[in-house]
């Protein structure tokens, strides 16, 4: 819960930084698969009120891997005091390999940016 906790405010930092539109075609892919998949009345925070545009790509995959360690967290926190939670894995992460494409593919956006500028 403690991993989940700092990952979810570094994610959260990083949605403020990265505003950019520029992205690998790869990305756009993916975060334009997200955000049309994404549900209307899914959780949204004080910082981001409304759904991330999908053209801001690096938002719209930081804000889905944010909602799932949010998930995490709380599916872990009932799970500790509970022993049971009506929050579904599906929705969480289980091990780091869930977290990894998003965040690489996003680091590789923003690499092949910078060196075709």
């Amino acid at each position: 819960m403690m991993a989940a906790n700092l990952h979810y405010s570094q994610i959260e930092d990083l949605m403020f930084e990265l505003s950019m539109w520029r992205c690998s075609d790869e990305l756009r892919v993916r975060a334009e698969e997200l955000h049309r998949s994404s549900k209307r009345d899914a959780k949204h925070y004080i910082e981001f009120w409304k759904q991330v545009p999908a053209s801001e790509p690096y938002r719209v995959i930081l804000s889905d891997v944010r909602d799932k360690l949010y998930q995490t967290r709380e599916r872990s926190r009932h799970l500790l005091a509970h022993d049971i939670s009506d929050i579904p894995e599906e929705g969480t992460f289980t091990n780091i390999e869930q977290v990894s494409p998003s965040l690489l593919a996003s680091i590789f956006s923003l690499l092949n940016i910078l060196l075709l500028s």
